[in-house]
């Protein structure tokens, strides 16, 4: 059932900004694209995903800690990307990720092994130490699904757009980390600067 819910909201939220897409890059494009990725979205979320989410061990009892355990998960989510992502780097597999443009659908464009680490291990694994409640599997996930989304799709002028063209800043999902290890991008003199 979780699966379910976190593809509805995958495909819910490329749908919301469809329009926005076609107009910003033009109709040829997005489905040239589109077409590229499809083979590896369809390994991401619809094999990797479902296997991932069958290993999933929860509570349905205690809802009172929910709120404490998503925040609890957000803080490791952002510490385990954070060093999943400077280490995936350094390999091959990362480089297919970084070679699509920025669309909602090419989020979850990847290698089967850096989708699996970067999008389901990262925000699971929190969830899965502290045994947490299925709503609160529910609750990340989603929100971690749409976010992930936004964040990945270049609009304005937000931090992680700046990782795409500087490979070597703003790995983490938040810039809290990356700022307690110096590595978040643009600093206070170069706030101005975009490419």
């Amino acid at each position: 059932m979780l699966y379910l819910f976190y593809i509805f909201t995958y495909f819910l939220t490329v749908c919301r900004f469809f329009n926005k897409e076609i107009y910003r890059i033009g109709k040829e494009k997005y489905f040239f694209n589109l077409f590229c990725v499809i083979k590896q979205l369809i390994i991401n979320l619809f094999i990797i995903t479902p296997i991932s989410f069958y290993f999933i061990n929860y509570q349905e009892e205690n809802t009172l800690f929910i709120p404490i355990e998503i925040i609890l998960n957000h803080y490791i989510d952002d510490y385990v990307h954070f060093f999943l992502h400077i280490y995936l780097h350094k390999q091959q597999i990362h480089r297919k990720r970084h070679s699509k443009c920025l669309l909602s659908f090419t989020t979850f464009y990847a290698h089967w092994l850096d989708f699996f680490l970067l999008n389901l291990f990262s925000p699971l694994i929190g969830l899965i130490i502290m045994k947490a409640h299925i709503y609160s599997y529910y609750i990340y996930m989603i929100l971690d699904c749409y976010i992930s989304i936004i964040r990945n799709m270049g609009i304005g002028n937000h931090y992680r757009t700046y990782h795409w063209y500087y490979e070597d800043c703003n790995y983490g999902k938040d810039l809290i980390i990356d700022k307690l290890y110096k590595k978040d991008f643009p600093r206070e003199s170069q706030e101005n600067f975009f490419p």
